[in-house]
């Protein structure tokens, strides 16, 4: 469920960006956004993890 609201998201994020006219900044903003919800996705587990430990 989780993942497919993720590719949902991402999907609508890449047509968003379609839309700009550099193929450049479509891709470095695409670049970006996926090592954003990388990150957030670690930092989720990590404070998860944090919590249940503590």
């Amino acid at each position: 469920m989780f993942k497919k609201a993720n590719v949902q998201n991402f999907t609508f994020y890449v047509s968003f960006v379609t839309n700009k006219p550099l193929l450049l900044n479509q891709l470095h903003s695409s670049i970006i956004y996926c090592l954003m919800l990388l990150t957030l996705r670690k930092v989720i587990k990590w404070s998860v993890s944090v919590e249940i430990y503590e």
